[in-house]
């Protein structure tokens, strides 16, 4: 043979290697696509789940809005509470004395409770003498009722001409 032919059989050889090297880094990458493909279908199912709940998040999401919406009379009044609460809060300040009398008008009750818990036994005694009063009462009728009856029969008597018979 030639050396012509020799030549073109050895690129031919050559060319037939680098085929079958490029074929084989072909398969390999075949097979990392492959794995890859894998990977991403994994997680495009993964992904499936948040996508199924988008209409759920945007209804909630909605929602959101409208209790924001419902909430701004609220919102709005947050300016008047606000001043509600400084007038409060000067009302609390301006009470403060009577809050730091409280202690001494403590002492001061305790002192008159004292006082009432020592005439506690007069006090007991009232009953006894309302009845003895109810007596003199009584005692004060007679005495009345015998006065007039000695001053009628005294006045009877100097109209009769005041004269003692015996």
């Amino acid at each position: 043979m030639s050396t012509t032919a020799d030549n073109d059989l050895k690129e031919l050889k050559e060319l037939i290697k680098a085929q079958n090297n490029q074929l084989a880094n072909l398969q390999k990458d075949m097979s990392d696509l492959r794995v890859s493909v894998g990977k991403i279908e994994a997680t495009v199912q993964n992904q499936q789940l948040f996508v199924q709940k988008i209409p759920e998040l945007i209804d909630t999401v909605i929602k959101m809005e409208a209790t924001v919406e419902n909430q701004q009379p609220f919102v709005q009044k947050i300016p008047e509470l606000t001043d509600k609460i400084g007038k409060i809060e000067a009302i609390v300040e301006n009470q403060q004395p009577f809050v730091q009398k409280i202690p001494e008008l403590t002492d001061k009750m305790g002192k008159i409770e004292a006082t009432v818990q020592n005439q506690q036994p007069l006090l007991q005694k009232i009953p006894d003498l309302a009845e003895k009063v109810g007596e003199l009462k009584n005692w004060r009728q007679i005495v009345i009722i015998a006065v007039t009856a000695l001053i009628s029969s005294f006045v009877t008597w100097a109209i009769r001409g005041g004269n003692i018979k015996f």
